[in-house]
């Protein structure tokens, strides 16, 4: 496997922001076709409400979830998923495989990819990602495509705003000085995918 992209900043301890990741054409065509096929009532994908760590639905998360489950299954295959196989998870696998050996990380699998959308005034509040039912070691963001203003991440405990820039990826610890939350987004659309590492 190719190594992780070069362009890596680190701008507090063990949060690592890759850079320049995706083809956004590749990107673009995938976005395009999830939601070609949400808007399909007889598909396999749909947008949902997105729900906080313990399953429920509040204000206190605002954004869409499509859980893309079935890209797990090697049973299940279509365009759609080769494409993100080939031009997203694989690109996001090598920046992982560059953050464990960095950081000397153990983990087993990875929970489904969620590929979440941020409309106008969407948010996550403060939260972090390792619970007693969840024991994550580390979280993954990816910023595939965005449109919007607003919609940075917040490390609170660190005083840091990370940029939500298209064409990223985020890899950070999941337990609680990695506290986050994502700001409201003013305009646009960011769509992000998400996975957890346990």
């Amino acid at each position: 496997m190719p190594s992780a992209p070069n362009t890596v900043s680190t701008p507090v301890p063990a949060v690592n922001i890759y850079t320049d990741v995706f083809n956004l054409k590749a990107v673009s065509t995938f976005i395009d076709a999830i939601e070609q096929e949400c808007s399909d009532s007889t598909g396999g994908l749909y947008w949902d409400d997105s729900f906080t760590g313990n399953g429920s639905l509040s204000d206190y998360r605002s954004s869409l979830a499509c859980h893309l489950d079935l890209f797990m299954d090697p049973r299940q295959d279509s365009p759609v998923k080769s494409l993100f196989t080939q031009e997203i998870r694989n690109k996001i696998y090598e920046c992982v495989n560059d953050y464990c050996e960095q950081y000397t990380v153990h983990h087993g699998l990875h929970e489904p990819f969620n590929l979440l959308k941020y409309s106008a005034g969407a948010h996550y509040r403060s939260h972090y990602d390792y619970g007693p039912d969840m024991h994550r070691v580390f979280s993954i963001v990816a910023y595939l495509k965005n449109t919007s203003t607003g919609g940075d991440l917040e490390l609170p405990y660190f005083n840091t705003t990370i940029k939500a820039e298209e064409n990223s990826v985020l890899i950070f610890p999941s337990s609680y000085p990695y506290t986050h939350y994502a700001n409201h987004v003013v305009d646009g659309v960011k769509y992000s995918l998400v996975t957890w590492y346990r």
